[in-house]
């Protein structure tokens, strides 16, 4: 499916048209959206049953797995969903498929079958705890079973923040989960990074951009530049004026 996906029609209607009619007529987004829930739920309480007692300092890996969460996110989506490195899997899937159907003029999915691509497979979750798993162990091995548990659980739990969000973005406007003003804030972000032009060039948070801000790779939106030049207008007119 991916691979098919031409650079002539990339983020038309055609092209998702083209990317919707080649999902399995077996798929059903509502079992998809359900399985991830599931998935998380039973991650969260292996990692929970792993807590006992926990002592105040250990609470402290919550934040903290929430940022790595973060990084990781921005690592991921920066590298290999937007680079064809082996195996292009990653890159078929993400640029090649729901950037080549969604562009930043339409990003809202028009029904059930389109979540095919706008989660994650449900594959995604364990084969990325699995590739944090040496992280865990690490925290395992010097702060204790507590804090990997708390890694763990706020791992997963990041995860699912960045689905609902993801999913969140390409909802229609019209929904009651589009018109919530952090939704609408966030969104714009994703949203710029949808512009076929500048999906390689920032905005890479899909969840929090926090680590867009720390790297530089936030991109400022056409409101942004006017207040900065707003700001920097009005600071030259003071200075002519105390000179």
């Amino acid at each position: 499916m991916a691979d098919s996906a031409g650079a002539a029609d990339f983020g038309t209607p055609a092209a998702r048209a083209r990317i919707v009619s080649r999902i399995s007529p077996r798929y059903r987004g509502e079992m998809h959206f359900l399985g991830l829930l599931t998935e998380v739920a039973l991650l969260m309480g292996v990692a929970l049953w792993l807590v006992r007692d926990v002592r105040p300092w250990e609470w402290l890996l919550v934040p903290a797995a929430l940022v790595f969460g973060n990084g990781v996110e921005w690592l991921v989506h920066r590298g290999p969903l937007h680079h064809p490195w082996p195996p292009r899997l990653p890159y078929n899937r993400h640029t090649l498929t729901h950037h080549a159907a969604f562009s930043d003029r339409d990003m809202a999915v028009a029904s059930w079958r389109e979540l095919r691509i706008v989660l994650f497979p449900l594959y995604a979750l364990p084969l990325l705890e699995v590739m944090v798993l040496p992280v865990f162990a690490l925290v395992w091995w010097t702060l204790g079973r507590n804090a990997a548990g708390l890694f763990a659980f706020a791992s997963v739990l990041y995860y699912l923040i960045y689905e609902l969000l993801h999913l969140a973005y390409h909802l229609p406007a019209h929904h009651p989960v589009s018109r919530l003003r952090v939704v609408g804030w966030l969104k714009r972000h994703h949203q710029r990074h949808h512009d076929p032009r500048e999906m390689t060039a920032g905005n890479f948070n899909v969840s929090i951009p926090l680590f867009d801000w720390l790297l530089g790779t936030r991109l400022r939106d056409a409101e942004d530049q006017g207040a900065q030049r707003a700001s920097a207008d009005a600071a030259s007119d003071a200075t002519h004026t105390i000179s």
